[in-house]
């Protein structure tokens, strides 16, 4: 990141690290063309600061769901996103008759808590993540079986357990990540919306998001071992694209743009990027296209080691923090209320405890027991 920074500082060219700054919305960027980092939900926000924010809006078609884009003259000329993948977020389900489709049963959940807590109990805990993932692949199973009774070929555990542990893993049950961008998000649609089959991965990453609010109870402060921690966390990272997902509403907005020729989806798949003196030039193909303004969409891992505010530099020089892992945040206990305060050992919650807790992204964790705890601690104090 440094590095485009620099580079914006010795140039005419734009770069905005912070995606969420005031400049986005409030700069003129007409006839500008805009290179966004990341294809996920904070691209979608930075997408409407660049549109909707600057005069633009969308308007539904005469068939009453798809949008088209009407523009305004101080649209960007055009905007070109790009990752590693270069595969959008899938849109979560329309309406809650069609989540419940994908909501276990509570005896599901039960039996699959059960399960859990069996093996990190009675189990060395690098068996913990498989008798996991095989409680949630039997759950996720049962769940397809019931939406697809006409699919003549029927998946495996072996498949389910395959994809979430590598996300690369292929078949003909899964959406076709070869599609076109374009028809990829349009099948992602048809799906949320209930108007096409559901595909296996489809079908996981709504039950695995079902699953988180069981599962990020049983991860919190866990008494088992780093290393099986972070590969839980690997695989929470990986189903995020489906288990984070936006409304249909965003995907509608996405692919209105798109059909404007607004956003530029030629060079979504980890373009080589250089620096010139046209801007930053995203090669893909033997094709390339130029960026007068490049902003950053990615938010940061909660990685302690490349924390540097003053405050957790400090705790870090003094030895009062340490990282649970490499790559993730602090060590950290459940906080318990105490009299002795000062006394009390050092607590952090959120984002900056990843390893500590599993589930530190969620909305649903801004109201958690945890948060609870924190308020009522504060309230008491005072």
């Amino acid at each position: 990141m440094q590095k485009h920074a620099k580079f914006a500082e010795e140039t005419p060219f734009t770069y905005i690290h912070d995606p969420y700054s005031t400049t986005i919305s409030t700069s003129k960027y007409a006839n500008k063309s805009i290179a966004i980092m990341g294809f996920g939900l904070t691209m979608i926000d930075v997408m409407r600061m660049l549109t909707t924010c600057q005069g633009g809006r969308f308007k539904t078609k005469e068939d009453g769901l798809f949008l088209s884009y009407l523009n305004s003259d101080a649209d960007p000329k055009c905007i070109i996103p790009y990752s590693l993948d270069g595969l959008p977020s899938v849109p979560k389900p329309y309406s809650r008759k069609i989540d419940d489709c994908f909501m276990p049963s509570k005896a599901q959940k039960e039996e699959f808590e059960r399960n859990v807590k069996r093996a990190m109990a009675l189990k060395a805990d690098h068996f913990l993540l498989e008798d996991l993932l095989e409680a949630l692949s039997v759950i996720a199973l049962e769940i397809y079986g019931t939406l697809n009774k006409a699919v003549p070929d029927a998946p495996t555990k072996a498949l389910v357990l395959s994809w979430l542990k590598d996300a690369s893993t292929t078949s003909t049950l899964f959406l076709d990540k070869t599609l076109p961008i374009r028809t990829y998000i349009l099948e992602t649609i048809k799906m949320a919306m209930g108007k096409a089959p559901y595909t296996l991965d489809y079908v996981i990453g709504q039950v695995w998001r079902h699953m988180q609010p069981t599962m990020y109870r049983l991860f919190a402060y866990p008494a088992i071992s780093t290393s099986t921690m972070k590969a839980l966390i690997d695989v929470d990272e990986r189903t995020k694209r489906y288990s984070f997902d936006p409304p249909v509403e965003s995907m509608l907005q996405l692919l209105a743009l798109i059909d404007a020729g607004l956003i530029i989806t030629t060079h979504l798949d980890s373009p080589e990027i250089s620096k010139t003196d046209k801007g930053w030039c995203f090669k893909k193909n033997n094709t390339s296209i130029y960026a007068d303004v490049l902003i950053n969409s990615i938010i940061a891992n909660p990685d302690l080691e490349d924390m540097d505010s003053p405050l957790l530099h400090t705790l870090k020089s003094q030895n009062l923090l340490q990282p649970v892992a490499k790559g993730l945040g602090a060590k950290t206990n459940r906080m318990a209320i105490a009299d002795n305060a000062s006394n009390a050992p050092l607590y952090i919650i959120g984002r900056n405890a990843k390893g500590s807790v599993l589930g530190v992204d969620a909305i649903l964790e801004c109201f958690s027991r945890d948060i609870e705890v924190w308020a009522n601690y504060f309230i008491h104090k005072l």
